[in-house]
């Protein structure tokens, strides 16, 4: 039993844990969403096709759910929780759910538990929006944060839409959108897919709140061309490139000043649909349909914009997984499309045909018509005759308004539901317009629901009602038709008989009546417009909604989809709004009634008199109040206000003997003041009758007082004049503010007065300089903020830059440069004549007349008496010899001013005045006076005399000696490399002492064993000092005629005569072959320390030697020699050279086998293959048996054995260790690295003053306190190109609100490139980078020669540029360790290029490093060919070392591959995990070169233009570059692409995972930033070598380095013109799948028995189509264009299409599937 429980247990145990482990390992994502827009959820549910995700809107009311889930996303904008909410958030995060919350606006809501790099990927997603985003985020969000380990698709990198783009959905990918930078691009696509209609009406589509894919569509189908654009800065350059016929702004605001002035000028309709934000079934019985501030920004704000229907078009769905979208809802769109076609319509439909309905208001019966203000009668007449003059068919109109009249009282009446007698005569008699219930029913069956048209029947009955219906079931309405004109009353909107009721309508549905005016005007009479006339008609107080209606409100459905125009009062703004927003109504407005004052202010003078008397009583200047007065004082007012009844007006008491208060006083002073001042109407508006001059002048004068009056009082309450309280009291007020006003007004109107700002100034009392200041606080209120600011930014004309004029510096320069070379020549003539011209080099001699120097001899000097004394001063005087460098620097200096920019300009002049004092000075310490030269001595007075002081000071020794400090640190500092070159002759001559000794020594030993051994059977054998037997010709170091033999092995070199050498110090054992004889020869060592030997001459062998590693060197032997045998082993016979090679050391505790048995053979490194020649040796003439052994095994020698002891294991001294180490610089020991004057200093004297500075300052200083943001602190750091402004805010100022002031700033500046850091890593600042006004060029030249490269420890260095700190910035590519180089064209990417590639050859020695270099342009790496031989790496056979050929790139990368297998074979056989650490073992000889060990040089593969390899050959290039990028970093193998734009195409997101290190260029969108950098920030920067450098966590502004073609040319002919190795590095052979290599891809593509895994699906694919060409084949299956093209090579072999036309597709052979399978068949057999 206990063993049931046990197993049971056990079971459960199992079952929990593998339920444990699907769920961690497996299971599904749940990913929930709090607080996020709709359209951002919409979208991302679309984009979201992996089951095993599944995604949950979570209300704030529910958040106690979010435990329950692996994600949780907050949208922090907006969000409102209280503090159990937030922690029940907290809660979920604790218990390890992911939260991210963004955009929070309350930092307390600021909850996140991810880390930084998920943020950032988070973030581009969210931030970039789109469906292949979105996806590509919950991707990630499954694989690398949830961990899950199946239905996990590769997330790629996110794709950033640009701010300002054109947009379209991918016709072939439904699902996706396409995005377009240009309006050129657009319709080029648009063309290409057939939706481009010549000729047709364009449409913008802009603002995204919803999708808009059914609105485009739909426009599209009816036959318009569709722009949708979404862009912030460039809207109305898009808008002005298109041109459009209308726009359609989705957006949540507006869209600016410029915009809408633009629209305006050209007469372009602006169409504004709203959002709902709300389920449609929620919506349609929401009472108000939108309120608040989202009502706010999606109405009021676009109606200010002057947009027009304003109605509702999109609104929410819920899907099955109870997610919601907002779509357009189909009944609207119907809707909202007809209305644009009849809106633009109305443009070009000729006036005599438009049919149009004008709806009047009249109350029932004989009631005037009427309207706020205005002459309804004469103003509707003067309407319908202006119609007529402007071409509109108004027939049988009246002769004048009162006949019109007549006639509306009689045809187009209005009456109530009680006069049914009175319906009866008009209907019979009046001729009315007759419905019938077949019209009424279709019409009511196109327009209203079936529930909407239920709500008339059941208030009114069926059709046709009682009221307006004829006794044959007809309906009567009333109308009066003109033509193509129709007038018509505003039917009557409610029953019953309250007047106000059947106006203003009820909260029941409206009458038939009513419903059948509006429908026969929109399908009986089919009207083009309808007019509503005078006033408010009764559709806006029709049930329900206020704004945003739906189908089942009756103003949207009985107004349609006809355009619809409201006149109305300009007084009553309020109501007019509200019939825009439900009756959709387009506002023209009328004026208001003239204004005149009413005049009755002498009616109430007594009482003004009594209260000022009150006043004076109560508030005496003097004293105080005597009471009894002041109650006097208020009985008289309050008698005189109960006599005038204006206690009944106020509410007051009319007690005589009781006084009023001083509040009540008050109230009666404000009141009579008010009747006063009162504005009333002088007359009504008549339409098309202008105002009297009069009217429009009393207006005038009453609208212009009240301002002039307040502005005068707000002045004084600034000064401190006037407080509130006068405004309390209005007598102190009007005689104060409003009197004067009044009589200023007068005098303007009368023309007495001129209306400047010295008016202005003294009526406010106020200096010029205060009315200046005043407009521009006016401007800067209202100018133009947000969007309109940025563009405004964009379009500033950028200022000059203050400078010298060229005129100027022409002038100066030309005149320094005379002035130099005169110097010059005056010099050096002063060398020859001075002492000729002694008498005459005083100043005083200059100015002489020729009669008084006519006894003098003649001057020589070549300048004349100027020059002579010139030169005397510069050379005698001065420096001497050396004196000749001050004109050659003002020659420097006069071609700068001309703006000519010799090379190395600072360094020139700085080097050359060193020169002058350092030569000055060491020609005056050697010499002093001794050699009386000059007059003074070589040195000049400055050099003697400062030599003489040193001497005094240090003495001659220490003067000696500092100068030769001097001079060498002088060499130093103009070439590095000087300090190479001391080391090597200093080394050399130390080496060369001690060979010499070694030498001697050793040739004393030889010839005494030579002596004792010597036999007359045998040959002479030495021993080395290392106990090996010495053989003839076995001197590492052979020259051969490189003609001779091809490359032997590594060590093989060819000198600069042709010649091979041959170092064998460290090359392996190759196999033993038969031995021949071999050559003689004179041997010489030469400069390098190469041995030559000399075939032809004849003389006997040194003695062997001992190099300075411990390894015997062999001389060779001449035709005199005695051959001797070839030992066992360690040595190989090439050619017809002996070879000894080197053995690596054997350590104590092991016992050294003989070399005799090694079987193991040396596999040639895959970098250099060698064919291994027939191996011959001098043979030897006896059968003795040579055995070596270690020394002191106890081994006799016999007769036919000859023991050779081996040398026991030494002990190195510290100082020979460093000695003994492989050096594998030693095949190119003499390979200097280039100088650094073969680079030019482009560098440019260039400052930023610091007016710039700080005016810069000041700008961001008051561009940021004009936002409310108060700062503490500015620093400012100058760089090259920009100037970083470090920023310390005031406590309490958030950091995103600065961040969002980013295009205000660049506005204030007047600069483009502004980019904000906020914070700036590791700072606590917030850094603003501002362009400098003069960009300086950081040359190449000065940042090689930095001490920071110069002395760097990286493996591989790459020095890129300069900070914005001018600190050289320096990257070790090595770590990277991969580099992804992104930059629009002209950018600077291809000098980019240039600058790691020259650094690299600065950096590293030829062994040290090999080059692979792709260039598919054929033209930007082509300089590098010359250095094949040195630095370049390339595959057996290949003719060209720099790659150009797609296939032969396809084949180098999968040839890399192999190399990068077999060096992770090497790294596992010697127990390491990198290869600094298998060099490091190699380079102290821990591994043997027999069993296949080499050194590892560094491989660096760099791809210029990868975007085109990846359109051309696809995966095929994809997958090696993906194993390289993921593999390759241990074993020494790095990649650098460059790319313009980089995709997610063109850089999966496997190979961009393994580019942590990218460099990004100026690019032309935020996409493109995004996409290199994950961040926006590549689009803000300023060209020109300007870049970003994101090494992972840190983003750094460098200026990148600039280098020329001509330094590029130099360094390469430098390298070139040395020794090199026989080629280049060989990479491994690659053979394709399918061998040989006849094909694209290596396969024979005739071959019918070998046809390609996808032949079958091809050749479905091209039959099926009836159509076939190679790249329709490649884009079908994604395959490379060689692949394709066998494809298309076998497809022809099999018959199935024929032979290839040019470039037309090829002809189909084959007709139909069932032929095709027969073929197959047949093709089996083979």
């Amino acid at each position: 039993m206990r063993k049931k429980w046990l197993a049971l247990g056990c079971l459960l145990i199992i079952v929990l844990l593998g339920i444990w482990a699907y769920n961690v390992w497996f299971g599904t994502t749940k990913i929930a969403f709090v607080n996020f827009q709709t359209i951002t959820m919409g979208g991302i549910a679309k984009a979201n096709d992996n089951s095993f995700i599944k995604l949950q809107e979570v209300p704030v009311e529910e958040l106690d759910r979010l435990s329950g889930f692996d994600m949780v996303f907050v949208n922090g904008m907006g969000l409102r929780v209280v503090e159990e909410q937030r922690q029940q958030i907290q809660k979920a995060a604790d218990k390890g759910v992911l939260v991210y919350t963004t955009m929070a606006t309350n930092p307390a809501n600021n909850i996140c538990t991810i880390d930084s790099v998920d943020q950032v990927a988070l973030r581009g997603y969210l931030g970039s929006g789109g469906r292949r985003n979105y996806k590509n985020m919950l991707n990630y969000i499954r694989k690398n944060m949830d961990k899950k380990l199946i239905s996990v698709e590769e997330p790629g990198a996110p794709i950033e839409r640009s701010s300002d783009v054109l947009y379209h959905v991918d016709m072939d990918k439904p699902g996706d959108e396409l995005d377009f930078i240009s309006v050129e691009e657009y319709e080029k696509y648009l063309k290409s897919k057939q939706l481009y209609k010549e000729g047709a009406k364009k449409i913008v589509v802009t603002g995204q709140m919803a999708d808009a894919t059914g609105l485009i569509d739909t426009l599209e189908r009816v036959g318009y061309n569709v722009y949708p654009v979404l862009s912030l800065r460039r809207l109305l350059d898009f808008v002005r490139e298109i041109s459009p016929d209308a726009i359609i702004n989705m957006a949540h605001g507006r869209l600016g000043d410029e915009v809408v002035k633009y629209l305006e000028e050209r007469n372009i309709l602006l169409f504004a649909p709203l959002t709902v934000n709300s389920l449609v079934e929620e919506w349609e019985q929401d009472p108000m349909g939108m309120s608040g501030g989202f009502m706010s920004q999606s109405i009021v704000t676009p109606e200010i914009d002057g947009a027009i229907r304003t109605s509702a078009l999109f609104a929410q769905y819920e899907d099955k997984e109870g997610l919601r979208h907002s779509f357009a809802v189909p009944s609207r769109l119907k809707t909202y499309v007809e209305n644009i076609q009849k809106t633009l319509a109305l443009k070009e439909k000729p006036n005599s045909e438009k049919r149009v309905v004008i709806y009047y208001y009249k109350g029932p019966g004989q009631s005037a018509m009427s309207a706020a203000g205005m002459e309804v009668v004469p103003s509707l007449y003067n309407l319908l005759k202006k119609m007529k003059e402007e071409g509109y068919r108004v027939e049988n109109l009246p002769a004048n308004s009162k006949e019109l009249e007549k006639m509306i009282m009689a045809e187009g009446a209005v009456f109530g539901t009680y006069a049914n007698g009175v319906m009866d005569r008009f209907l019979k008699e009046s001729h009315p317009l007759l419905i019938s219930k077949e019209e009424y029913e279709s019409w009511v069956k196109q327009a209203l629901r079936p529930e909407k048209y239920a709500e008339v029947v059941a208030a009114f009955g069926e059709f046709p009602g009682e009221y307006m219906s004829t006794a044959d079931g007809k309906l009567g309405v009333s109308r009066i038709q003109f033509g193509n004109v129709v007038i018509m009353p505003q039917p009557v909107a409610g029953g019953g008989d309250n007047a106000f009721q059947i106006v203003h309508g009820t909260d029941v549905a409206p009458p038939h009546s009513y419903v059948a005016a509006y429908l026969w005007m929109q399908y009986g009479f089919k009207a083009d417009a309808m007019i509503h006339f005078g006033t408010h008609g009764s559709l806006e107080f029709t049930p329900k909604k206020q704004a945003a209606l739906c189908d089942l409100d009756w103003p949207d459905r009985l107004v349609g989809s006809v355009p619809h125009l409201y006149i109305y009062s300009i007084g009553n703004v309020g109501e007019g709004m509200i019939a825009k927003r439900r009756g959709y109504g387009v506002l023209q407005s009328y004026l208001t009634p003239p204004f005149m004052e009413s005049n009755v202010r002498g009616i109430y003078r007594n009482l003004t008199e009594r209260i000022k008397i009150y006043n004076q009583k109560a508030y005496p200047e003097k004293g105080t109040a005597d009471l009894k007065e002041v109650e006097k004082a208020a009985l008289s007012v309050k008698e005189l206000a109960v006599s005038l009844g204006m206690h009944r007006e106020l509410g007051l008491d009319s007690v005589l003997n009781v006084p009023y208060t001083e509040e009540e006083i008050l109230k009666i002073e404000n009141f009579a003041d008010e009747l006063a001042a009162e504005k009333v109407t002088g007359q009504l508006y008549t339409m098309g009758v202008p105002y009297e001059a009069a009217r429009i002048e009393s207006s005038v004068y009453s609208m212009a007082t009240d301002p002039i009056a307040y502005g005068l009082f707000g002045l004084d309450r600034l000064r401190g004049k006037a407080d509130a309280d006068v405004l309390k009291r209005k007598t102190i007020f009007t005689e104060r503010y409003l009197d004067p006003a009044k009589r200023l007004v007068g005098r303007l109107l009368n023309g007495q007065e001129k209306v400047d700002d010295g008016f202005i100034c003294q009526v406010a009392g106020i200096t010029k300089e205060e009315l200046a200041q005043a407009r521009e606080i006016d401007q800067n209120r209202n100018a133009p903020k947000g969007m309109m600011a940025m563009m405004m930014a964009a379009a500033a004309k950028q200022p000059e830059v203050k400078g010298m004029s060229d005129t100027k510096r022409w002038i100066y320069g030309f005149a320094l440069l005379f002035f130099a070379l005169f110097l010059a020549v005056s010099v050096l003539s002063f060398f020859f004549f001075w002492k000729d011209d002694q008498s005459v080099t005083d100043w005083t001699h200059v100015f002489m007349s020729s009669k008084e120097t006519v006894n003098e001899a003649r001057v020589q000097n070549w300048g004349g008496k100027l020059g002579a004394v010139l030169a005397k001063t510069v050379v005698a005087d001065g420096f001497g010899l050396f004196g000749l460098c001050i004109p050659a620097v003002l020659i420097i200096f006069s071609l700068r001013i001309m703006r000519f920019r010799p090379a190395m300009l600072r360094k020139s002049v700085r080097l050359t005045l060193i020169l002058m004092i350092l030569g000055s000075l060491t020609l005056g310490f050697l010499f002093r006076g001794n050699w009386e030269v000059f007059g003074t001595g070589l040195g000049g007075r400055h050099g003697i005399s400062i030599a003489e002081w040193l001497v005094s000071v240090i003495g001659t020794i220490g003067t000696g000696l500092l100068l030769l400090l001097s001079i060498v640190l002088y060499a130093i500092y103009i070439n590095r490399n000087t300090i190479s070159m001391i080391n090597r002759v200093g080394k050399g001559i130390v080496d060369n002492g001690r060979k010499v000794g070694e030498a001697v020594s050793t040739t004393a030993a030889g010839i005494l064993s030579h002596e004792a051994k010597q036999t007359d059977d045998a040959k002479p054998e030495t021993k080395s000092k290392k106990g090996k037997k010495e053989i003839d010709d076995d001197d590492p170091f052979i020259v051969r005629s490189a003609d001779d033999d091809p490359p032997l092995y590594p060590g093989e070199l060819i000198d600069d005569n042709g010649f091979t050498i041959v170092d064998r110090s460290g090359a392996p054992a190759l196999p033993e072959e038969e031995p021949r004889p071999a050559r003689t020869g004179k041997v010489e060592v030469d400069d390098a320390g190469f041995v030559i030997t000399d075939m032809n001459a004849k003389t006997a062998p040194p003695p062997p030697e001992k190099d300075e590693d411990g390894f015997v060197i062999q001389y060779a032997s001449g035709d005199e020699a005695e051959e001797t045998p070839a030992p066992a082993t360690g040595k190989t016979d090439i050619g017809t050279d002996t070879y000894t090679y080197p053995e690596p050391p054997v350590s104590a505790t092991e016992t050294a086998c003989p070399p005799a048995q090694e079987t193991q053979q040396f596999q040639s490194a895959p970098a250099y293959t060698a064919e291994t020649p027939e191996t011959s040796g001098a043979e030897a003439k006896d059968d003795a048996f040579v055995a070596a052994v270690p020394d002191g095994l106890d081994i006799e020698e016999r007769r036919d054995l000859t023991v050779e002891r081996l040398p026991g294991d030494e002990s190195l001294s510290d100082e020979e260790i460093e000695s003994a180490l492989y050096d594998p610089t030693l095949d190119l020991s003499s390979y200097q690295r280039p100088p650094i004057e073969l680079l030019e200093d482009h560098s440019v004297e260039v400052s930023v003053t610091s007016e710039e500075i700080v005016e810069n300052k000041n700008r961001i200083k008051e561009t940021l306190e004009n936002f409310g943001i108060k700062i503490d602190k500015i620093k400012a750091t100058v760089g090259p190109t920009v100037t970083l402004y470090e920023i310390v805010q005031a406590p309490g100022v958030r950091i995103s609100k600065i961040k969002n002031l980013e295009d205000d700033i660049a506005q204030s500046l007047a600069a483009l490139g502004i980019r904000i850091i906020a914070p700036i890593p590791g700072k606590g600042t917030i850094g603003i980078e501002v362009p400098n006004k003069d960009k300086k060029i950081v040359s190449m030249y000065s940042i090689i020669k930095s001490v920071k490269f110069q002395e760097s420890d990286y493996d591989i260095p790459v020095v890129l540029g300069k900070t914005i700190q001018d600190e050289t910035f320096v990257i070790d590519l090595a770590k990277m360790p991969h580099l992804l180089v992104a930059g629009a064209t002209g950018q600077g990417k291809s000098v980019g290029l240039n600058a790691i590639i020259t650094s690299l050859l600065y950096k590293k020695h030829p062994s040290e490093l090999k080059l692979v270099l792709v260039d598919p342009k054929k033209v930007e790496l082509t300089l590098y060919s010359k250095l094949e031989r040195h630095f370049l790496a390339k595959m057996p056979g290949e003719e060209d070392a720099i790659i150009t050929d797609t296939h032969k790139v396809i084949y180098t990368l999968n040839s890399l591959c192999i190399e990068m297998d077999a060096r992770y074979n090497l790294l596992r056989a010697a127990e390491v995990r990198k290869i600094t650490e298998y060099n490091d073992k190699f380079i102290h000889r821990k591994l043997n070169p027999n069993k296949g060990h080499r050194f590892l040089p560094y491989i660096v593969v760099i791809i210029d233009e990868f975007a085109d390899l990846i359109m051309t050959a696809g995966r095929e290039i994809e997958t090696p570059i993906a194993r390289i990028a993921q593999l390759a970093r241990a074993v020494g193998i790095h990649l650098v692409i460059a790319t313009q734009r980089p995709t997610t195409n063109i850089i999966t997101g496997v190979i961009k995972a393994n580019f942590p290190a990218r460099i990004a260029f100026r690019v032309t969108s935020m996409v493109d930033s995004r996409t290199i950098i994950d961040q926006p920030g590549a689009n803000q920067l300023i060209g020109r070598g300007d870049m970003l450098v994101s090494t992972g966590n840190d983003l750094i502004r460098v200026q990148c380095a600039f280098v020329d073609t001509p330094e590029i040319e130099r360094i390469t002919e430098f390298i070139a013109g040395q020794r090199g190795y026989v080629g280049a590095y060989e990479l491994p052979e690659y053979t394709p799948e399918g061998g040989g290599d006849t094909g694209a891809a290596g396969s024979k593509p005739n071959d019918l028995s070998q046809l390609d895994a996808m032949f079958e699906d091809v050749a479905r694919f091209v039959v099926q189509n009836q159509q076939g060409s190679t790249s329709s084949i490649q884009r079908r299956f994604s395959i490379g264009y060689n692949r394709a093209g066998r494809l298309m090579d076998q497809l022809e072999m099999a018959g199935i299409v024929g032979k290839a036309e040019g470039s037309k597709p090829r002809e189909v052979l084959i007709q139909d599937i069932l032929s095709l399978e027969h073929i197959f068949k047949s093709l089996d057999n083979f």
